[in-house]
Parts: structure tokens; C-alpha cells; sequence
């Protein structure tokens, strides 16, 4: 069976899946462009020999090509991902995330083949259409679809010498997860409303880092954030300028936030696992690449009131797979336990 973990992450969408024996992972940013569609327009892009698509009188540059444009022409990318959701309401958004899904999920080989997907609890509250528009999409892939949190995602890819037990922080850019485990079983997951993006965004207004387009429209230059952010040694520990500092204290307090609005269901789910041994804490997510983030981690759990032993915080080694990793153990630990159940009933 042609097993595969699609994580929709609000910056990127990954897929990895096994093929002869060896791991092939894929990614895609989760941005896009859109332009009005002119002769003129169609020309830049064709002498630039940036890809696009057309859809209701306008052209759509989709991820890496989008970045590629923004920093060509000045015009703003636009997220496909809009606080943790898919944009099932937008024909545009809909388009582009089609696209960028079967461009990273190949045809089924098999029946019976699964595919297991990253769903927020953000995502999991909504109901109805932005589930079936993504269903609907992977099920005509051939799949049968399955959702994990990614919490519990990264456990599974994460903590198999500890048993699968531990705890997880995934801080994306739109939310930060935390989820427990005991043994495999997830015992707690919840989701915080806020993510490393609302720190980029603010650092932009306060630092007035803007951009205009070609209409003289303002923006803020958040990819400029992004590649300062990435390309330099910042240390969230040893900050050497304000700028540093002051995304230190950022980070630390978003941390805080996300753990003291879980406080009280985190500790009635520790009580629930009855744990003895210390457990591993493993982070995940953009913000966990930061040098120091780890120490800032650590340093709000010890702080926190959490009633739950732990070792030193850790930053995933699988990263920026590690929730498609997780995904793609339990589609296939949900393949194994179908193809057992049909050998018994035969």
C-alpha cells in the first residue's frame, strides 16, 4: 500500500511517504500571488520563467514562485492558510490549495492506501465543508483519509524510545499545540490562538518594515523578517542587540500564554497518565529553529505549574518533516490495522 503523512502547515505544506524503501519528502511554501490577468502581466512572468495558473481573470503564482514574484515586483503573498483554516469559502484559496495538495500527494497505487493528515484542534472545531473539501480532494487521489493533531504527530515521530510518552510543543505560525501522550495514547491536545507569525507581524509594525506595491498600496515586509530571522545566528538566549531582545521576550511570553490558557485541562490530563519516569519534551515548528528557543521552553514549563516531570526540552531532530514523519506512522499503523481486520474476517 502507498501509505503518505500530508502536514498542512500555515507556511508549508509538506508530504512524505515511502517509495523503494527509501523516505521522499516534499514541500511546497503555503503562499500565493495574484495578479490581474494582462498581456503585460503574462509577459513579465514569462520573461521572469515564473510558472502560473489562471482562475477568474486572474493569474495565480503558487509558492516558491510566489516568493520569487514578491520580491520581483513588490506585491504582497497571501497566505492559504488563514488562522489555522483552509480556505474552503474562497474559490480562489481553494484552487491553489488543489493544486498545491496534488502536487505533493501522488495517485494512490493501491486500495485500501491511507493518507493521514495534520488537523489543528483549530481545524477540528469547524465542521462541515472545509473538512469535505479536503476530504474530497485526497479521496479522489484514492486515499482514505485519516487526521491526527500534530502534537501527537510529532510524538509518534519522535518518541519511540521513550515509549511514545512525552509531551509535545508545536509553535506554528498561526497557533502553538501542545499534546500529551501515555504509551501512544494521546491524553491532551489543545491549540492556542495565537502563533510565531502574530511576533513577526508586530515586530514589522514596530519596526516599520514596509513595502508598496506597483498601485502604491502599503504592506508589511514580513519576508524580510522571515530571511533575518533564518539566515543570522539570532540568539534568544545571548541576544546581542535590541531587535534580539526584544524577540526573546516576544517568544517567552507567547510560550507563557499558550501554557497558562491550557493550565487547568493540562493538569487534570497529567493526572490521567499516572506518570512516574520524568518525560521528554520535544519541540517543533519554525520559532523551535530559533537558537535558545529550547532554554525559553524549558524555563516557562519550570515556571508553569504543570504537575509533570520532565527532561530537558529538545528540538525535533526530523524538523522541517516532523509532523509529516508522524503522520505517515500512523497512516500506516491504520493500513496495518485494517489489512488485520480483513485477514480475520476472511
Amino acid at each position: 500500500m502507498s501509505s503518505i503523512g500530508l502536514d498542512l502547515g500555515s507556511t508549508e505544506f509538506r508530504s512524505i511517504r515511502i517509495t523503494n524503501g527509501r523516505f521522499v519528502g516534499r514541500k511546497i511554501p503555503a503562499f500565493y500571488c495574484v495578479l490581474d490577468d494582462k498581456s503585460s502581466n503574462r509577459r513579465l512572468l514569462e520573461q521572469a520563467q515564473i510558472p502560473y495558473a489562471t482562475a477568474k481573470e486572474a493569474l495565480i503564482v503558487i509558492g516558491e514562485a510566489a516568493l520569487e514574484l514578491s520580491t520581483l515586483i513588490h506585491c504582497p503573498v497571501i497566505p492559504v492558510m488563514l488562522e489555522g483554516r483552509l480556505p474552503w469559502n474562497d474559490p480562489v484559496g481553494r484552487q491553489v490549495c488543489v493544486i498545491m495538495i496534488e502536487a505533493l500527494v501522488p495517485g494512490a497505487e493501491q486500495t485500501g492506501s491511507h493518507c493521514a493528515i495534520s488537523r489543528s484542534p483549530l481545524m477540528e472545531k469547524e465542521k462541515g465543508d472545509s473538512s469535505n473539501f479536503l476530504n474530497k480532494i485526497l479521496e479522489l487521489r484514492g486515499y482514505e483519509v485519516d487526521a491526527l493533531d500534530s502534537g501527537t504527530a510529532v510524538i509518534l515521530a519522535e518518541l519511540q524510545h521513550y515509549d511514545f510518552s512525552g509531551l509535545a510543543i508545536v509553535v506554528g505560525a498561526e497557533s502553538v499545540s501542545v499534546s500529551l501522550s501515555h504509551f501512544g495514547k494521546p491524553i491532551f491536545k489543545q491549540a492556542y490562538k495565537q502563533g510565531f507569525r502574530s511576533i513577526e507581524q508586530r515586530f514589522s509594525l514596530n519596526r516599520h518594515r514596509y513595502l508598496w506595491d506597483s498601485q502604491g498600496n502599503q504592506y508589511l515586509d514580513m519576508q524580510s523578517i522571515k530571511n533575518w530571522l533564518q539566515s543570522s545566528d539570532v540568539s534568544l538566549t545571548k541576544p546581542k542587540t535590541g531587535d534580539e531582545l526584544w524577540i526573546a521576550e516576544q517568544c517567552e511570553n507567547l510560550v507563557r500564554s499558550a501554557l497558562d490558557s491550557m493550565l487547568t485541562d493540562l493538569i487534570k490530563a497529567s493526572k490521567q497518565g499516572q506518570f512516574r519516569n520524568r518525560l521528554p519534551v520535544v519541540i517543533s515548528g519554525g520559532a523551535a529553529k530559533l537558537q535558545g528557543f529550547d532554554s525559553i521552553v524549558e524555563n516557562v514549563l519550570g515556571k508553569s505549574g504543570v504537575p509533570i516531570r520532565t527532561h530537558e526540552a529538545f528540538k525535533s531532530s526530523l524538523d522541517p518533516y516532523s509532523v509529516a514523519k508522524g503522520l505517515l506512522v500512523n497512516s500506516s499503523l491504520q493500513e496495518q490495522s485494517n489489512f488485520s481486520n480483513t485477514q480475520r474476517v476472511a
